[in-house]
């Protein structure tokens, strides 16, 4: 499990390298793509608690 968020964040990284013409990974990158793997994942437990709260 781990390892597969690891070759997530691995990917997203260099594919934003590639589209910056980068030749390698840098902490922005890395920043960027955590980002990008994270924000979905936040904003939909924002969603679920705003949901629970109006339910109860």
């Amino acid at each position: 499990m781990i390892y597969l968020g690891f070759e997530k964040l691995a990917q997203e990284s260099s594919t934003l390298a590639r589209y910056n013409k980068k030749p390698t990974i840098t902490s922005r990158e890395i920043q960027t793509a955590v980002t990008c793997c994270l924000l979905p994942s936040l904003l939909a437990l924002q969603e679920l608690g705003l949901f629970l709260c109006i339910c109860i």
